[in-house]
């Protein structure tokens, strides 16, 4: 089963094929809806599997992804579960995200991915954070660990991410602007006087 598990929300699917390709190309498998689903497949129960199933689930956060009640769930399932959840930003939103999400991401960083080369072919410093987050709890496949890709494929990085090494338990994370309004949670707790399709339905 998929060790990975893609929440998103379908107004940002072409974004999340390409990141479904490029983690599958470094050994990790991945539950996206478009992938795993067919017709007749009954929706929620095949979602529920694949929170399940996975070991980390990587929710790719928008303004529309906050407000789909189908992403609500996936969210709520996967913290009610304890599946890590690791959390990307792909467009301006308040952090943590108002409603019901709130209580899962508090306490989460998220990896800002918000410039849209990142989403076009993710490649970069973004997409390492990434992988070192996913590394963590998933095991790359022994087949794709060993075989190295092209550059054209995936920005000339080798599969052996995450292959031997233990990746480190603690990342540096990027610190907004002074003036942003979407800051993190972590420097929201530094300035204390300052105050992740599966979607398939919108």
């Amino acid at each position: 089963n998929p060790e990975v598990f893609l929440s998103y929300q379908w107004g940002h699917q072409p974004q999340v094929k390409a990141l479904y390709s490029q983690l599958t190309s470094q050994g990790f498998p991945c539950w996206m809806d478009i992938q795993q689903m067919g017709g007749g497949d009954a929706l929620y129960g095949k979602i529920d599997k694949g929170i399940r199933s996975a070991k980390v689930v990587v929710s790719c956060v928008t303004p529309k992804y906050t407000l789909s009640a189908n992403c609500r769930r996936e969210v709520s399932l996967a913290d009610a579960l304890r599946k890590p959840i690791v959390p990307l930003l792909l467009e301006d939103t308040s952090w943590p995200p108002e409603g019901p999400m709130s209580m899962a991401f508090t306490e989460l960083l998220y990896i800002d991915c918000r410039d849209d080369q990142t989403q076009a072919n993710w490649k970069g410093g973004k997409f390492e954070e990434l992988m070192q987050q996913v590394s963590r709890y998933a095991t790359p496949n022994p087949s794709s660990q060993d075989a190295p890709t092209s550059a054209a494929g995936n920005g000339g990085m080798k599969a052996t991410v995450g292959k031997a090494e233990k990746p480190k338990e603690s990342m540096s994370h990027p610190k907004p602007t002074d003036g942003d309004a979407w800051r993190s949670i972590a420097d929201k707790a530094v300035k204390q006087k300052e105050p992740s399709k599966a979607c398939s339905i919108l």
